[in-house]
């Protein structure tokens, strides 16, 4: 930067249209660019390892890729050797008074001249750059359809064992409902009996007809039911004979309601007794499934 020629060289040539747009688009590919002050340890150690003797100084360099022995530029060496720094082959010198009064065109064409004669070497390691892109896209796009294809199974044997797990919760659910309903139609069943029990054997048709109520019982198929009841028997003894009935005949009605058609009226609780609900000496009762 201190030197009187090297901002007139950047602007003038570096920064020229046809010179600016190769390093930065079109010769991307294949050239690299760096500026370097030599009052920086880069640049000093540059001026000294290309023998900068003028400014301002262009190099045109090949660099010639490190690694183990047999690599590219070696002259002996093994494989599995350790890997080497690359080398530097100078390609392309200018610097001083020369460069300064090179026009724009020519110093381009110059670049160019150089890049030219190498382009075998530089699409051989392009080439050979592409083909390692292409095998390392190949190998992550194999990975990634590995990585995709056991992430599907395992998404797939989880979604199973999801599955398996709902439907085994689901049947044990089922079941369990199943035994709750079971357990409590048997005690159902069991407390209609001990109603029955406690109310005693359905009276005689001959005795007083103001001490017993002759009921009949309309079921929801159609067919009738007939039977006596104490007069001060509740409801609940009609109910719970429905109840025993419904079990030996084998009809599947567990939730029902009585109610008496004329006068309208609805039968709902159980302490109510025949005399008080109006049903002595005789009766007719409808019975409706509330489950159908």
């Amino acid at each position: 930067p201190l030197h009187p020629d090297g901002r007139a060289f950047g602007a003038g040539t570096l920064a020229a249209g046809g010179v600016l747009r190769y390093l930065r688009d079109e010769g991307a590919s294949t050239v690299t660019c760096l500026g370097a002050s030599v009052h920086s340890s880069d640049g000093a150690h540059l001026a000294s390892l290309l023998g900068a003797t003028a400014y301002p100084f262009v190099a045109l360099l090949h660099v010639r890729g490190g690694g183990g022995g047999g690599g590219s530029g070696s002259g002996s060496g093994s494989a599995g050797a350790p890997p080497r720094d690359p080398t530097l082959e100078l390609r392309l010198k200018l610097q001083g008074r020369p460069l300064r009064e090179m026009r724009p065109a020519q110093f381009l064409a110059h670049l160019q001249a150089v890049v030219g004669q190498h382009a075998v070497v530089l699409a051989e390691a392009e080439a050979r750059r592409l083909q390692r892109e292409e095998e390392a896209l190949l190998r992550d796009e194999q990975d990634r359809e590995y990585r995709e294809g056991l992430d599907a199974d395992r998404a797939a044997q989880a979604e199973r064992e999801a599955r398996r797990e709902a439907e085994e919760a689901e049947r044990r659910e089922a079941e369990e409902a199943e035994r709750r309903e079971r357990e409590e139609r048997e005690g159902r069943l069991e407390r209609a009996r001990a109603v029955l029990e406690g109310e005693g054997a359905e009276p005689p048709a001959e005795g007083d007809p103001a001490a017993s109520a002759r009921v009949r019982l309309t079921l929801p198929n159609g067919k009738r039911v007939d039977r006596r009841f104490h007069a001060d028997a509740p409801i609940a003894a009609v109910r719970a004979f429905l109840t025993v009935h419904f079990h030996e005949a084998g009809v599947g009605i567990d939730n029902f309601t009585l109610s008496s058609s004329y006068p309208r009226r609805a039968f709902e609780d159980p302490a109510v007794t025949l005399r008080e609900g109006g049903l002595v000496p005789q009766a007719v009762l409808m019975v409706q499934d509330l489950d159908a």
